[in-house]
């Protein structure tokens, strides 16, 4: 692939992508090709996830290459504002403001990403549904628990309805029982816009995701289907942990 063309709202394509910070190659000629909904970039630290994210986002640009997302190119600068609006992001410890309650702080959001204010209530009260939220409405946001903030920093990600929701490493310091929770909620929601999830933790990978991409310093270590990656169908309970943490270990060993 030596051109990426305008994708659909469920694609992802990327040819040669490039970046660098200062002389450092964060990101090596990437290309890869997903049409699913729903993508994971699994690596260990520094393989270059989080860079990978920001230029998807659109807060950076390649320094060589080119990618197309959600209906979005990334040589289309005119369209990036409309881009952002039907962007979704939870980053790595994103912060949320104490002192709202959870409504307040997804109407805040909703603003922020120019939903029309007569669909800003529904929108709140439709994100609190799907993170099972509804009954903390009203609450302070410094009154919920951890695996609470994490649901309500879903539930802002997806306030605007997003055609690409974009999660960094969203289940870290969460117990089993919440990561299990915090991935029943995002499976509400893969159906609707394309997910891109960066992790490396490969119980959300095999949990969620239908296509993967790994990384390591920057480089592809493999492109491709679930199916392929684990290297046999999905069982009834659909792909195990142990068969994916097989599959990654045989390409990457993840820093100490």
């Amino acid at each position: 692939m030596t051109e990426v063309s305008r994708s659909t709202q469920h694609t992802l394509l990327m040819s040669g992508v490039s970046f660098r910070y200062g002389k450092v190659k964060a990101l090596d000629e990437i290309t890869a090709r997903f049409h699913s909904n729903a993508v994971a970039v699994l690596g260990p630290n520094g393989a270059g996830k989080s860079t990978l994210l920001r230029l998807l986002m659109s807060a950076a640009r390649p320094d060589a290459g080119s990618f197309a997302v959600a209906g979005w190119h990334s040589d289309d600068r005119a369209g990036v504002s409309v881009f952002r609006q039907r962007l979704g992001v939870m980053p790595q410890g994103m912060r949320l403001f104490g002192g709202y309650t959870c409504r307040e702080f997804l109407r805040y959001v909703a603003w922020l990403r120019e939903v029309p204010s007569a669909q800003v209530e529904h929108a709140a009260t439709r994100a609190l549904e799907v993170v099972d939220l509804v009954d903390r409405a009203d609450e302070r946001v410094k009154r919920l628990s951890g695996g609470m903030r994490q649901r309500l920093g879903l539930a802002q990600a997806i306030v605007n309805n997003p055609r690409l929701l974009v999660l960094d490493e969203p289940t870290v310091g969460l117990d089993p029982g919440q990561r299990a929770d915090f991935r029943r909620y995002l499976a509400r929601v893969k159906d609707e816009c394309l997910v891109v999830l960066a992790t490396h933790l490969v119980d959300d990978a095999a949990a969620v995701s239908d296509e993967v991409l790994v990384l390591d310093e920057g480089s592809t270590r493999f492109v491709g289907s679930m199916r392929d990656f684990v290297g046999h169908p999905a069982g009834e309970a659909g792909f195990s942990s142990a068969d994916v943490e097989t599959a990654y270990l045989t390409l990457v060993r993840p820093s100490q």
